[in-house]
Formats: C-alpha cells, sequence, structure tokens
C-alpha cells in the first residue's frame, strides 16, 4: 500500500496580491509564519 502525504505552504506575501510566484522565493506574510509555527 502507498502513502500519500500532501502538504501546504504557509501564506506569503504574493498570495495576498493574488499573484503568481513560480520559482521565485517570496517571504511568509505574518499569518503564513502564524500557520507554519501552527503546523
Amino acid at each position: 500500500m502507498s502513502t500519500l502525504i500532501l502538504l501546504r505552504h504557509g501564506q506569503s506575501l504574493w498570495n495576498l496580491k493574488n499573484l503568481f510566484t513560480g520559482w521565485v522565493d517570496v517571504p511568509l506574510s505574518p499569518k503564513g509564519i502564524e500557520e507554519t509555527i501552527a503546523a
């Protein structure tokens, strides 16, 4: 049996602007930092 693990990144500054990041490393927003700590 296989195992599937799904991950989601924390909110980034570009997520707030509804921009596609592609290969650009965009910093997390304050909310994204909180989400990361809580995970």
